[in-house]
């Protein structure tokens, strides 16, 4: 695994990451750092077991859209609402 590898990440649900270099104090541990949105979107709570698989990116293209952080937020948030 390489730094900016696109990666799936298997809990009860799937979602996906950007692979990034650990911290130091982490190197020697087998851990993967998820966020609050990464575990919450995987259905896992911090200290569970998941699985990683490396997945082909592509580019979204003419029929991609960029969305605002904002409304990511908003969206993420009314989501987590409605669990």
């Amino acid at each position: 695994m390489q730094q900016g590898d696109a990666l799936e990440i298997v809990g009860q649900h799937y979602t996906a990451a950007i692979a990034v270099p650990p911290y130091p104090e982490d190197e020697t541990l087998e851990i993967i750092r998820l966020d609050g949105l990464q575990r919450a979107n995987a259905g896992v709570s911090a200290g569970e077991r998941i699985e990683i698989r490396p997945v082909e990116a592509r580019a979204a293209g003419d029929h991609g859209q960029l969305l605002s952080t904002a409304w990511c937020r908003r969206a993420a948030a009314d989501w987590a609402n409605r669990r």
